[in-house]
């Protein structure tokens, strides 16, 4: 017999665009999660950013792109 797949689980991986791309580790990802959200917050209460409709961060190392 074959390996079942969640069928939800496997569409939602496939069709979901990310908001955040970075990986961390155990240690880090809590802190990293809240700063991204911190972020964000701190992005669309700027005038410049009022129309936007989303933002993407990426992280590579210690850059935040």
């Amino acid at each position: 017999m074959g390996q079942k797949t969640n069928p939800i689980g496997f569409r939602l991986i496939r069709n979901k665009k990310w908001r955040s791309k970075w990986y961390a580790n155990k240690q880090e990802f809590g802190t990293l999660l809240v700063e991204d959200k911190k972020i964000r917050e701190y992005l669309m209460k700027k005038p410049q950013c009022q129309g936007t409709s989303q933002i993407k961060i990426r992280r590579m190392s210690e850059k935040i792109e």
